[in-house]
């Protein structure tokens, strides 16, 4: 097969890529919505400063698209300057499981083609950085095979603890398949807010989706606030981003806002994106304030139950998966002790000053925080007992 891999170095060409990419997307094997084009559009352009546009894009005889590259590149100073490829959508806005796009059938020539494409380019970038890789990612399938024979020097480090649930085929088996106490708690806390008459609802509608994503933002804050922490949406470009994301995403079907509604009043909501089969929980929020009275703050859980609601809405969409995404936060576990690993993969060519020099310097900045850390954990050493005291006189 012969393949022509062109490079995309400019907004105008990948804007012009839309309707390809996500072809492609749908096609391959990918059940990741972080490499749509949707979502990588709307990050370059909120995120595209002191970076350059570098996508390469694989074609066969027939013009059609059978792979893709969504990097860029940037020149980075730590440990020592160097120009760095990283896939468009890392840094700020959480972008899990990305990874190159291949056309099934055609996956081993289209990732080859990519890959020799990539190493004559080499002239434009020093080593490779590749956030948020799965196991089972294109990028570890083909292209640690082909790095390992060209002699790159290679890193993985483990990245983000990522939990996912499976979800039944119906409610019903949904409920049995928590655990016992679990599956009550989730039960009394539904019945609870049943009684104060709370109602889920869901926004997925292009018209109706910026106000819902305000009152996501808005109890989101009031959690972090209540921590005096900033949260994940006090940047003016996160917010951009995910006005954008309404327009790319919502006319598909793949975004959501799922809401516990007293009255006119949002008290819980979760932020969902849809791919394939695979729901994935982006985030959520909730008031720390019960909304009646007649519910005690100690038994007041909304985030159980928005949750727990949006799990059951999404098989009723017959979604297969909930994905919580990154975090190893508690109430995941609470929920599923299913999880995947993510890895950051670093390749270097070999003979290359510049990369090898920064492979160098990581290694030894890492050892150094080793050592440091070994220091700090090592227990103190007990101090000397103290002397008995003396005996009380009998007159005292």
């Amino acid at each position: 097969m012969t393949i022509r891999v062109d490079t995309i170095a400019t907004t105008e060409a990948f804007e012009a890529l839309a309707a390809e990419w996500d072809a492609l997307h749908d096609r391959s094997a990918s059940r990741s919505l972080f490499v749509s084009w949707g979502w990588l559009h709307a990050w370059w352009r909120q995120f595209h400063a002191g970076r350059s546009l570098f996508v390469l894009a694989a074609r066969d005889e027939a013009g059609r698209l059978i792979g893709l590259a969504p990097f860029c590149l940037r020149l980075e100073t730590f440990p020592i300057p160097h120009r760095a490829v990283r896939f468009l959508g890392t840094e700020k806005v959480s972008s899990d499981y990305l990874d190159i796009l291949l056309e099934p059938g055609a996956e081993r020539a289209a990732a080859a083609a990519l890959w020799d494409a990539l190493r004559r380019a080499s002239g434009r970038w020093d080593l490779l950085r590749l956030g948020d890789l799965l196991a089972n990612s294109a990028v570890v399938e083909h292209w640690i095979p082909l790095a390992e024979r060209d002699r790159f020097s290679m890193r993985r480090t483990p990245a983000e603890h990522c939990p996912y649930m499976p979800l039944a085929e119906d409610g019903e088996g949904f409920r049995k398949s928590l655990g016992p106490a679990m599956r009550q708690n989730y039960r009394k806390k539904c019945a609870r807010l049943d009684e104060v008459d709370v109602a889920f609802t869901t926004a997925s509608r292009t018209d109706d989706l910026p106000a819902a994503l305000e009152r996501l933002y808005e109890l989101h804050r009031m959690r972090w606030r209540s921590r005096n922490l900033p949260g994940n949406f006090e940047d003016p470009r996160v917010l951009a981003f995910h006005a954008d994301l309404v327009s790319k995403l919502a006319p598909k079907g793949r975004m959501r806002v799922h809401e516990l509604r007293s009255g006119a009043r949002s008290i819980a909501a979760l932020y969902e994106y849809e791919f394939k089969d695979v729901a994935f929980c982006y985030q959520t929020g909730f008031d720390p304030a019960s909304p009646d009275e007649r519910l005690p703050a100690t038994k007041y859980s909304p985030g159980v139950v928005v949750i727990g609601r949006s799990m059951e809405a999404a098989i009723a969409r017959g979604r297969r998966e909930f994905d919580f995404l990154r975090g190893p936060e508690r109430y995941k576990a609470e929920w599923t002790k299913s999880y995947r690993q993510t890895e950051m993969l670093v390749l270097a060519p070999g003979g290359h000053p510049v990369a090898q020099a920064t492979l160098a310097a990581e290694r030894m900045e890492r050892w150094g925080k080793g050592i440091v850390k070994s220091l700090i954990g090592r227990k103190a050493p007990a101090p000397a007992a103290a002397p008995p005291a003396p005996p009380a006189s009998e007159g005292e």
